[in-house]
C-alpha cells in the first residue's frame, strides 16, 4: 500500500483485522527523534532488507533510513555510508548511489558543499568504471551526470552499446549539448533502439538539436514511433527545439491529429514557435483544456504568435 506520497508498505488483512508493516521505519525515526544514533550499518540492514533485484527503493523502511542518514549531516556518517558501495550485494551499492543522488540536493543547503562535491568528484568515475551491477550502474552514470563530471563523455560512449536498456537510457544525457559528430552518431543509434524507453530518452536530446540528413529522419522517425511515451517525448523536446526544417514542421502538424491531447498541445505550440500560419487552427484542435493545464507555458504561444503575426488584430 502507499504510504504517504512516495513510499510502500505490506498490509495484512486476516480475521477482520487489518495490520500494517514498516516498524524498522518506526524505529529509525524515534531513534532519530530522540538523538538515538543507531550504527549505520543497522540503518543499512533495514533499508534493504525488504530486497526486490537491486532493492525495494520504495519501500518505508528504506526510504526511513535514508532520510536519517541524510539528516546527519557529518563526515563521519556520510564516509561509513559510502563505504557500502563495495558491498557485494547490490541492494547495499543502490542504497548508496540513491544516498550520494539525494545528499547532493541536500547539500547545497550546508557550508560543506565543496566537501561533499569534492568527494564525489573522486568517488564516481572509479565506480562507474568498475560496477556490473546494470541497475547500480544506471544509478552511478545519472550522478556522474548530475555531477557534470568530465568523465561523463568517456562513459556515455563506453556505454551506449550497452546489454541493458536501463544502462543505455542513461547516455543520451550524458553528452554536452550541442552535439558533436561522434555523440550525435551515438545518440541517433539510441534513438533506433528496440527499447522504447531507450529511444525516448534519445528523443527528449535529439529534438532540442539542429540536425542534418540523416540525422534529421532519425527525429522525424522517433515524432511518428508507434510508442506514444516515444512520441511524447520526441515533440515536447521537438517543439522547443533548434530544428526548425519544413520536414520538422510538418511532422509537428501531422501530429495534431494523436489521441494525446498533451502530443495535440505540444504540436501546436511547435508550430507557433515556427510561425506557422497553421497555428491558430493548431490551438483550436487541441480542445478544451483541463486545469493540470492552467499554468502550462504552452498556452501562451498562440498569444505570443498572434502578437508576432496579427499585431493589429
Amino acid at each position: 500500500m502507499r504510504d504517504g506520497a512516495a513510499d510502500r508498505v505490506e498490509e495484512v488483512t486476516l480475521g477482520g483485522r487489518t495490520v500494517r508493516a514498516g516498524h524498522g521505519a518506526v524505529l529509525t525515526r524515534l531513534e532519530w527523534r530522540y538523538r538515538i544514533l543507531a550504527p549505520v550499518g543497522e540503518l543499512m540492514a533495514r533499508a534493504v532488507r525488504h530486497e526486490d533485484g537491486a532493492g525495494d527503493e520504495e519501500h518505508v523502511d528504506r526510504s526511513a533510513a535514508c532520510w536519517v542518514l541524510l539528516s546527519r549531516q557529518s563526515a563521519e556518517t556520510w564516509r561509513e555510508v559510502v563505504d557500502f558501495h563495495r558491498h557485494p550485494s547490490p541492494a547495499h551499492r543502490a542504497f548508496v548511489a540513491d544516498f550520494l543522488g539525494l545528499g547532493r540536493l541536500m547539500s547545497g543547503v550546508t557550508d560543506h558543499a565543496p566537501w561533499y562535491e569534492k568527494r564525489r568528484a573522486e568517488l564516481l568515475p572509479g565506480w562507474a568504471d568498475t560496477e556490473r551491477d546494470a541497475g547500480v550502474l544506471a544509478r552511478v552514470l545519472r550522478l556522474v551526470t548530475e555531477e557534470d563530471l568530465p568523465q561523463a563523455r568517456e562513459f556515455g560512449l563506453r556505454y551506449a552499446g550497452h546489454p541493458d536498456p536501463r544502462v543505455r537510457s542513461r547516455v543520451p544525457w550524458m553528452f554536452d549539448r550541442p552535439l558533436d559528430p561522434e555523440t550525435a552518431r551515438a545518440v541517433c543509434d539510441l534513438g533506433r533502439d528496440p527499447d522504447a524507453g531507450v529511444r525516448a530518452e534519445a528523443a527528449g536530446v535529439l529534438g532540442g538539436e539542429e540536425l542534418g540528413e540523416p540525422d534529421r529522419a532519425v527525429l522525424l522517425a522517433l515524432l511518428r514511433d508507434a510508442d506514444p511515451q516515444v512520441r511524447h517525448r520526441a515533440v515536447r523536446a521537438t517543439a522547443r527545439g533548434a530544428d526548425r526544417s519544413p520536414e520538422v514542421t510538418e511532422a509537428l502538424a501531422e501530429l495534431l491529429d494523436a489521441e494525446e491531447q498533451d502530443v495535440r498541445l505540444s504540436a501546436a505550440y511547435g508550430l507557433a514557435l515556427r510561425d506557422d500560419p497553421r497555428t491558430a487552427e493548431a490551438y483550436a484542435r487541441v480542445g478544451p483544456l483541463g486545469p493540470e493545464f492552467a499554468h502550462d507555458t504552452r498556452l501562451d504561444g498562440l498569444w505570443r504568435w498572434r502578437l508576432r503575426n496579427e499585431p493589429n488584430g
